[in-house]
């Protein structure tokens, strides 16, 4: 997609052709270029990235471990359905995640991370306030990211980025329904205040607000 945002992969290593693939897989799958149900071909993909089935696979395995992908034997692959229910217990499982994501940013965020946050903020805010929700759910998404990387623990990055797709996806799908609020507009600029104030409890208070209000989008 021409007007994805870049986010980093902490899947594979940044020079890794499986970091390229995964990424762009994931954005079409999130983004909707490839669609739920639509079946996808291993060998079209191999050639269209330029690489052998082996690292393609690889990718394809991940995707299918976060939820994105249903590998069917004997039937193929197909981007996974979106299903309310199963998008609600992701929900259930990541919110506290993001919890401990802003305890451990506000402990841990750098100068440089912090700077990165309120570029982010400025930027989510400008785009939801312009009209633009596409752009501004690529931005929260990106904001998410930064502030996962500012809490320096892989592990927790990982599990968190794996839930946030499955939610992101269904978010960009019901765009139609999207009207963001003062909780969406606020929100950032307020948590990045929070970590700048190595102030753990409140960050992460702010934070699960924020996430929270996602769960108006499931009604």
């Amino acid at each position: 997609m021409k007007d994805r945002l870049d986010r980093p992969t902490i899947f594979f290593t940044n020079d890794d052709v499986k970091a390229v693939i995964y990424t762009c897989l994931r954005d079409w799958i999130l983004y909707t270029t490839l669609m739920p149900g639509q079946k996808l071909n291993e060998r079209d993909l191999a050639q269209q990235f330029g690489v052998s089935r082996t690292p393609l696979r690889e990718v394809l395995q991940l995707l299918a471990i976060q939820g994105l992908l249903n590998i069917r034997p004997r039937q193929g692959i197909f981007v996974a359905p979106i299903e309310t229910n199963f998008v609600r217990e992701v929900f259930e499982v990541r919110l506290p995640l993001e919890k401990a994501v802003a305890r451990l940013a506000a402990e841990r965020a750098t100068t440089k991370d912090i700077k990165e946050l309120r570029v982010l903020s400025d930027l989510s805010e400008e785009a939801l306030k312009s009209g633009s929700y596409a752009e501004g759910i690529r931005l929260d998404a990106a904001f998410h990211d930064a502030l996962s990387k500012a809490s320096n623990n892989l592990v927790l990055r990982q599990t968190r980025e794996s839930l946030h797709n499955v939610c992101l996806r269904y978010w960009y799908l019901i765009l139609d329904r999207y009207q963001p609020d003062e909780i969406d507009l606020s929100a950032h600029l307020r948590l990045v205040e929070a970590v700048e104030e190595r102030d753990s409890e409140k960050a992460a208070e702010i934070h699960g607000l924020h996430v929270s209000h996602f769960l108006q989008l499931l009604e």
